[in-house]
């Protein structure tokens, strides 16, 4: 592989890190706001649904990723052998990286994002937990009607 061809695939895999990156921070996103806006008015059924559905999601993303991002670890690791050797690649950024962080960033991609999942998943109960209490709270007040609907004076 020439010192064009390496730097070549480095810019692709790190297109593909980025866009993995961002469908992680949509999906992530969809269902905070989904937490935040409809977490109280779900079934049982739907919030199960809702659930496995994000974390399926999540797992899959996880898995892509961390390939994604081991591969990438890897080949920084092949430009820095290919610097060494004196082939080239002297200029690109990614042949200065410390050879200790490379091993570092796959698994703190994992550590990353169980940290949001956990997160998201907690800030959901939080939302359907406070908004329910909330909805109980004002079917306990004196002024409020029965068949008015909670939330909407």
């Amino acid at each position: 592989m020439t010192e064009f061809e390496m730097a070549e695939l480095f810019n692709d895999m790190q297109t593909a890190v980025i866009a993995q990156l961002s469908l992680y921070v949509s999906v992530m996103s969809g269902f905070l706001v989904m937490s935040f806006l409809v977490a109280h008015r779900l079934s049982r059924l739907m919030l199960v649904i809702a659930l496995s559905l994000f974390s399926w999601l999540w797992y899959v993303l996880l898995m892509l990723s961390y390939r994604e991002m081991a591969s990438f670890v890897g080949l920084m690791g092949e430009m820095r052998r290919f610097r060494d050797a004196g082939k080239g690649l002297g200029w690109h950024n990614a042949t200065q990286t410390p050879s200790f962080l490379l091993g570092l960033v796959p698994i703190s991609w994992i550590a990353f994002q169980f940290v949001f999942y956990a997160a998201a998943i907690g800030f959901f109960f939080h939302c359907r937990h406070m908004h329910l209490r909330g909805i109980a709270l004002l079917n306990l007040s004196p002024d409020s009607s029965n068949d008015a609907e909670p939330g909407r004076n």
